[in-house]
């Protein structure tokens, strides 16, 4: 278990993955694979939009997922790194989010995200 939660944290770009206790989940609705995961169209502040330039930790990325997600509570913005920099490519724990290159993939909360 300590080495999948290592994994994760390095599929995830390096984040912590607690979520506010008042952060509200609405559940997640379908995607086309069926698995529950289809992204929104922007966060739930709206200040965030897929296929909107953002910079997390010092890198440019284009948003390609906003939502739920398998491995963690709470709203995540999935990016693709304008360069390699990233940890996978959309894919997590054997879900696909969104596509990408591969190493150019993160999740961040929207909060970590400057615009």
């Amino acid at each position: 278990a300590e080495r999948r939660n290592s994994d994760l944290l390095k599929c995830l770009g390096g984040i912590t993955t607690s979520a506010p206790a008042a952060e509200k989940n609405d559940g997640p609705a379908m995607n086309a694979e069926g698995d529950g995961h289809a992204p929104r169209q922007s966060t739930a502040d709206s200040s965030i939009s897929l296929g909107q330039e953002v910079v997390w930790s010092g890198k440019k990325g284009i948003v390609r997922f906003i939502g739920q997600v398998r491995f963690a509570g709470g709203e995540w913005v999935g990016l693709e790194l304008t360069n390699a920099m990233g940890m996978h490519d959309g894919k997590v724990m054997g879900v696909s989010y969104f596509k990408c290159p591969a190493g150019q993939g993160v999740f961040a909360r929207p909060a970590q995200l400057e615009r």
